[in-house]
């Protein structure tokens, strides 16, 4: 099978004197040769893929590159009131603020236990680690059982 393909105008032979005459070529088919059609959408389709990939690979830049350029002024940014009289960025406080201490509770996993487990491990406590819990019982749970026993062996020690 012999395919005639005329190209398109620019590709034209001239003689020297101004525009010549369209070009054809004529490209036999061959086992060995795959059909042109194939052939250059086989062609179109790795061009097509070669610009998606440059063409996301160019966005992934930008962004990166604007990443960088805001990444200094949210950094600036204060987060509170900003007005007349008031600063745009948090300064370091003058006086140090006052530390709470919060008491962890002395028995491990207190809230998952039950009473009785919570009466047996009182006895390896200490006075201060009696009066945690005990303040946490009644500041929370109201447990009449553990309170008693609290209060009989802190009037031990």
């Amino acid at each position: 099978m012999i395919v005639n393909q005329p190209f398109p105008s620019s590709a034209t032979t001239t003689n020297g004197q101004g525009p010549g005459r369209p070009v054809t070529v004529a490209i036999k088919e061959t086992p060995q040769n795959p059909p042109l059609v194939e052939s250059l959408l086989s062609g179109v389709s790795l061009v097509a893929k070669v610009l998606l990939c440059v063409g996301l690979g160019a966005i992934l830049l930008a962004w990166e590159t604007i990443g960088k350029l805001f990444r200094p002024m949210q950094e600036s940014i204060s987060i509170g009131p900003v007005g007349p009289g008031k600063p745009t960025a948090a300064a370091p406080s003058p006086t140090p603020q006052p530390t709470i201490k919060v008491p962890l509770m002395p028995i491990d996993d207190y809230s998952r236990l039950d009473e009785e487990e919570i009466i047996r491990r009182l006895d390896t406590l200490t006075a201060r680690q009696l009066r945690v819990i005990d303040d946490f019982e009644r500041a929370h749970l109201h447990r009449p059982r553990i309170l008693q026993e609290i209060d009989r062996m802190l009037a031990t020690r």
